[in-house]
């Protein structure tokens, strides 16, 4: 569910349940999601979950296969066939790269941002080529989306985006990414190959358990 739908005393309550269950040793993994932003209007705002978005929690993203990607880059004569590997290992899972679903990214807007996240987050906002907000020019929150290398899904129509405030304060989602494409899955007795953080984050589990 939408972490915007519920009050901040109610967030707070949550998170002291499942603090109470990480103090018992219970990991608490959850999927990220499989919509991207989640976005629900044409203007594209985000919308972080409300379990996912928990400092108390393990919050799992999907990844795919690149045919860019390692182990290919490793071999020479692959190399001077391909060229240079744009890709340095597995990418994002997305609709945008052949999966069926795209690996959902957040920012909540109510929990405070972990110690422990800030190298990831700010490496990620100073290498992502879209990132949210990332432009050539920000000046008072106005940007204009010819200056961005790729189009940015974090911009309103109104060339607003709703992220910029979240960036330096809040916790980001998820917190981890494992496999989420083309897991071999029999539904009604047909085998099928399947993508999502519903597959990820149980593999995470499986690993956590080991």
């Amino acid at each position: 569910d939408a972490e915007a739908l519920f009050p901040p005393q109610f967030i707070e309550r949550l998170d002291y349940e499942l603090m109470k269950m990480v103090l018992r040793g219970i990991t608490v993994i959850i999927a990220s999601g499989d919509n991207g932003i989640s976005a629900v209007t044409p203007d594209c705002a985000f919308v972080s979950d409300v379990i996912g978005s928990s400092p108390w929690v393990t919050s799992v993203g999907a990844t795919m296969p690149s045919k860019n990607s390692a182990p290919y880059c490793s071999s020479p004569s692959l190399r001077r066939a391909m060229g240079t590997c744009e890709e340095p290992g597995p990418i994002t899972c997305s609709v945008a790269s052949g999966a069926i679903i795209t690996s959902s990214g957040y920012w909540s807007i109510y929990r405070a941002r972990p110690s422990y996240q800030s190298a990831a987050v700010n490496g990620y906002l100073h290498q992502a080529k879209c990132n949210p907000c990332r432009t050539g020019v920000v000046e008072k929150h106005e940007v204009n989306a010819s200056d961005l290398g790729t189009p940015c899904q974090h911009l309103s129509s109104s060339k607003v985006c709703a992220l910029e405030p979240l960036f330096t304060t809040t916790r980001a989602s998820p917190d981890v990414a494992l496999p989420g494409n083309s897991y071999p899955t029999i539904v009604n007795g047909s085998l099928g190959l399947f993508d999502g953080t519903s597959a990820s984050a149980p593999a995470l589990a499986a690993m956590v358990s080991l």
